[in-house]
């Protein structure tokens, strides 16, 4: 366990990290509204909002889970975030192919492909904010704050490379589904 000197450092690091993160999605939407034509940014809007709200319910309160316990059994930390992750990412999956299969129907072309990778994108990202959760109940905050960093570094400079090259909703879409779903497998 840390000391209580050092926890608004910690408080401080992790909101800092949180601010990051929120200033690189502002930044990835301001380039998409500048580079790709509006129905195209429409659909970005649409895809991040849908895979937020998909997060969201899959969530169905697994994270604070995981992370209460964690806290209260460290030495089963390994076995219960295991399960934990695995009912989560499962719940996520479920929902992507539920989501692929609709939007089929309700997505108008040549949109659906780019779509569900963006709503993929925002489930990776769900699945890696509940495995953060376990390094929270470890008060392993520089772990997740680290892996945090280190994802939306690689997000916002390959979305920033796409757009720059290709302004393109699809090879966007697949820019943003791979920096939260390497940083998920690796952080599991």
């Amino acid at each position: 366990m840390l000391d209580r000197a050092a926890t608004p450092a910690r408080i401080g690091v992790k909101a800092g990290v949180d601010g990051l993160s929120k200033a690189v999605t502002l930044v990835v939407t301001m380039a998409a509204a500048r580079a790709l034509e509006p129905e195209a940014f429409g659909m970005l809007a649409l895809g991040m909002t849908s895979g937020w709200i998909l997060g969201v319910v899959t969530d169905a309160g697994l994270s604070m889970h995981l992370a209460r316990a964690v806290a209260r059994a460290p030495h089963e930390a390994r076995g219960l975030a295991f399960r934990l992750i695995s009912v989560r990412a499962l719940a996520a999956a479920l929902a992507l192919v539920l989501t692929a299969v609709l939007s089929t129907w309700f997505v108008p072309d040549p949109w659906p492909a780019a779509f569900v990778l963006l709503v993929a994108a925002q489930l990776a990202g769900a699945v890696l904010d509940t495995v953060a959760h376990a390094f929270r109940g470890l008060e392993r905050i520089e772990l997740e704050s680290a892996i945090q960093l280190a994802q939306r570094a690689a997000a916002v400079g390959l979305a920033l490379a796409v757009l720059g090259v290709a302004p393109q909703l699809d090879l966007l879409a697949a820019a943003l589904v791979v920096p939260p779903a390497t940083a998920a497998v690796i952080a599991a």
